[in-house]
């Protein structure tokens, strides 16, 4: 009897050790729910799948979604053609919500046509490039030098390395000889030279449209014959948070193809023998002594031999620009 009761507890324990075990290494399963939309409403057939893994699912004609995960380290990638794909890490959410981003955005980008106005590039019928300020940002002391290779049909020559210096630019080439050449430059609605325009600080520039036909620059008349180019500035804006902009930037500049320039003896035997080769029989401007004592630096003064190159020019150029902003506003006054 006693050996039947010992059995019998021996095997309760074993039963209860097991139902232990199982219990403990069973995970519970964790479903994460949520919807998929766009701005104009949920998405159908959005795709939500573990990244690095071939599990998921889509959404249902509501965009409602059901997904069970591994653990809170997942991260839950979602897409759908036509738009762009979004990841979010599950942590420990339930529920997440996610709204997709059309890859189609710079046609919903506003655009400031002539007169100031703004317009949706979608509803563009002229030839208008445009560009947003936070791109032109490059270490250059020069605005309108960032601007070359930024707004298609506009060239940009620079034709000094001097501080301060501006470049000339043009809108499709230069369609007038002997005249006027340069586009018209609006800030503002104000109008401006090249030169102005370079001493404004690129964190400053909200965006630059350029209109480029006759279509788009026709309320500007024969002023418009060039081109125009609109330069729009950032504003401040009510009940919004004071933003404090510090930009450093250094620029080096050298040029890139100089041409090597003989020395003084050299080119005065060069020049008598072109003189030579001209008429054989004639004399040569330079002796053979002064030739000598110009290679040998007799005297700087009767036999001067100065490498000009190398008294003008240095070999780089460094540009240092600091600029510090501030942006901001209360509930009367916008400030920037």
């Amino acid at each position: 009897m006693n050996q039947k009761l010992v059995l019998l507890s021996f095997f309760l324990l074993i039963g209860w050790g097991y139902t232990q075990v199982y219990a403990q290494g069973a995970k519970p399963k964790r479903i994460i729910t949520g919807t998929v939309s766009d701005e104009n409403g949920p998405l159908p057939g959005a795709s939500i799948v573990i990244k690095n893994t071939t599990k998921g699912v889509s959404t249902d004609m509501d965009g409602h979604y059901s997904i069970e995960i591994n653990g809170s380290k997942d991260v839950l990638l979602f897409s759908y053609v036509g738009y762009k794909s979004q990841e979010m890490i599950v942590g420990k959410l339930g529920v997440i919500d996610v709204t997709l981003k059309s890859e189609n955005e710079q046609l919903e980008e506003v655009v400031v046509t002539a007169g100031g106005t703004t317009q949706k590039k979608v509803s563009v019928s002229g030839s208008i490039s445009s560009i947003k300020g936070v791109d032109l940002k490059m270490p250059t002391s020069s605005l309108t030098t960032s601007l070359a290779g930024q707004l298609s049909g506009l060239i940009s020559i620079t034709g000094s390395g001097e501080p301060g210096s501006v470049s000339n630019f043009y809108i499709r080439g230069i369609s007038t000889f002997g005249g006027r050449a340069t586009p018209l430059i609006i800030l503002d609605d104000i109008e401006i030279s090249a030169s102005d325009l370079n001493n404004i600080p690129a964190e400053t520039i909200e965006s630059f449209s350029l209109l480029k036909d006759a279509s788009a620059t026709a309320i500007y008349g024969s002023r418009g014959a060039n081109g125009v180019l609109i330069v729009k500035t950032k504003d401040g804006h009510n009940n919004e948070k004071t933003k404090i902009g510090v930009t450093y930037e250094q620029s080096m500049n050298m040029p890139i193809n100089f041409p090597d320039f003989v020395d003084g003896a050299t080119w005065m035997e060069l020049y008598n023998e072109a003189l030579l080769t001209r008429n054989p029989q004639g004399s040569t401007k330079y002796t053979q002594e002064m030739i000598d004592n110009t290679r040998n630096h007799t005297d700087p003064y009767m036999y001067p031999d100065v490498d000009w190159k190398k008294v003008l020019f240095r070999d780089m150029a460094l540009t240092h620009r600091a600029n510090l902003n501030i942006q901001g506003g209360g509930t009367k006054q916008p400030t920037i």
